[in-house]
């Protein structure tokens, strides 16, 4: 009978249903498993909460019972089940913050809404607190993006960065030696890098990937292209298990940054790239570049490359590959990805995997599909849902 699985074998079953399956449809899966015994129950909860705050719920009512169930546990008087925080292994502060506003009751005038996102706002950030203190907490993931519109409902532009630190930076907190003791990941904004990086590297010692969000506003089309990305990469040498490097747009990636100098910028990074041996270096800003200007960041880097990616590139062309193939052996690479790439013809890819293992790309004959089809359209592309996944604006 399907109540008297052995323990490992119901472990399995539940992993090949999250494995199986989009991550937003897990914990729905999982849910009627909760209902067969307390073995199930016992069994099936871990996982659920597992990453219950790092996942969007399609589901109001479902972002209702979470929200609630966690409201519960902020209580000093609460006798929980489980212990349901010692669960939790991702944690997306943005998320929370919008779990706890998406509960409010629509149907009020303006001066009461704002009240009530305020209230909801302190509880969201009480929660914060109680799950970075609970000492049976070991978060494996972290992410403490805000986007522009979290950031506005938190306080307003004058000091933003510090008022948001001073609140939401759980290594300010007491219990963040042992919370964030065993993150493998991280994800921040590039504004928060100066504070919360260095007190990373000496709690958190086994970071292996770190992702940082930019935003549009950040970059100079003169002078520095970037002038934060020498400082950022300094805090960077001290992760020394550090393997998966991603710079991201904080905006959404439909368009290209005209107000970045690419070629300046691809000089900057390739300067002040740690040098790390194997190491998945992705520079996922959609922004133009040469040929020439990709020849010299092979040429003044010191990394040695895994994986290669410039996967929110639109305008990366027959020559750009070139490039790539003459750099494959001296920094090793092993992998690009130029998915969203549409001046690539078939003869050129081709070509670049006689050279490089795996090359991740469409041929402009195949992604110029209907001469209506706007750049920024969707249309069922299989890159552009990746982006959005990746950048968190898929719905």
């Amino acid at each position: 009978m399907a109540s008297h699985i052995p323990h490992l074998c119901l472990c399995k079953i539940i992993n090949f249903l999250i494995n199986d399956n989009h991550h937003q449809k897990s914990a729905s899966l999982l849910y009627p498993c909760l209902l067969v015994n307390r073995h199930w129950c016992q069994t099936v909860i871990p996982y659920i909460w597992k990453s219950a705050l790092n996942i969007e719920l399609n589901s109001a009512r479902n972002k209702k019972s979470l929200f609630n169930t966690l409201k519960k546990l902020n209580k000093k008087s609460s006798s929980p089940s489980f212990p349901y925080l010692s669960y939790i292994k991702s944690l997306n502060i943005s998320l929370l913050i919008r779990l706890s506003i998406d509960t409010l009751n629509n149907k009020q005038d303006a001066d009461e809404s704002i009240r009530k996102i305020n209230d909801k706002i302190e509880l969201a950030n009480l929660i914060f607190q109680k799950i970075v203190e609970n000492n049976e907490t070991r978060l494996s993931h972290l992410n403490i993006e805000f986007n522009t519109s979290v950031s506005q409902l938190l306080c307003s532009k004058e000091n933003l960065t510090k008022k948001i630190l001073n609140r939401w930076n759980p290594y300010s907190l007491k219990g963040a030696a042992i919370t964030c003791s065993n993150l493998i990941s991280l994800n921040l904004n590039d504004k928060y890098s100066s504070w919360i990086l260095p007190i990373a590297a000496r709690i958190s010692r086994n970071i292996c990937e770190i992702n940082i969000k930019i935003s549009s506003n950040d970059f100079k089309f003169s002078q520095n292209a970037y002038p934060g990305i020498s400082k950022i990469f300094s805090h960077l040498e001290p992760f020394s298990k550090l393997s998966v490097l991603t710079l991201s747009q904080s905006d959404p990636p439909y368009y290209v940054l005209g107000n970045i100098n690419g070629d300046l910028l691809l000089k900057e990074l390739g300067s002040n790239l740690p040098a790390r041996e194997y190491i998945k270096f992705a520079i996922d800003l959609n922004f133009e570049f040469t040929s020439e200007s990709l020849r010299s960041f092979f040429q003044i880097t010191k990394a040695k490359f895994s994986t290669l990616s410039f996967s929110a590139s639109e305008v990366i062309s027959d020559e750009h590959l070139e490039v790539f193939i003459e750099f494959t052996d001296s920094h090793q690479i092993n992998e690009i990805d130029l998915s969203t790439a549409k001046y690539l013809t078939t003869e050129a890819l081709e070509n670049a995997k006689k050279y490089i293992p795996a090359v991740n790309g469409i041929p402009m004959e195949e992604s110029d599909e209907s001469d209506d089809e706007s750049p920024f359209d969707a249309e069922g592309r299989l890159w552009r849902k990746q982006s959005l996944l990746r950048y968190g604006y898929w719905d």
